[in-house]
């Protein structure tokens, strides 16, 4: 993938991080954690552009603590990304 230093991706993951980690503090309250990020998945699927997931999961993948310039990915938020990417994605866009 791309690198993080790529201008558009940069742009775009402040807002996308804040956006993400706000979705996931509403999931996280849920009693079952394997029952909530599924409904977090499904949430983001029904209500985002496919494009939205490529800089979250580019900042994913090369800063895996979760925490860079940009800002931070909740444990959550993490999960539920990686979840999108085992479950959604097609196995030559991983």
């Amino acid at each position: 993938m791309n690198t993080l230093k790529h201008h558009e991706s940069a742009t775009a993951l402040a807002p996308l991080l804040k956006t993400i980690n706000q979705i996931a503090r509403f999931y996280e309250t849920l009693p079952n954690p394997k029952e909530a990020h599924q409904k977090m998945l499904k949430h983001l699927v029904a209500f985002w552009e496919p494009s939205m997931f490529l800089p979250l999961l580019e900042y994913l993948e090369q800063c895996p603590e979760g925490q860079n310039q940009y800002g931070a990915l909740s444990p959550f938020a993490a999960q539920v990304l990686k979840l999108y990417s085992q479950t959604c994605l097609e196995p030559g866009k991983k």
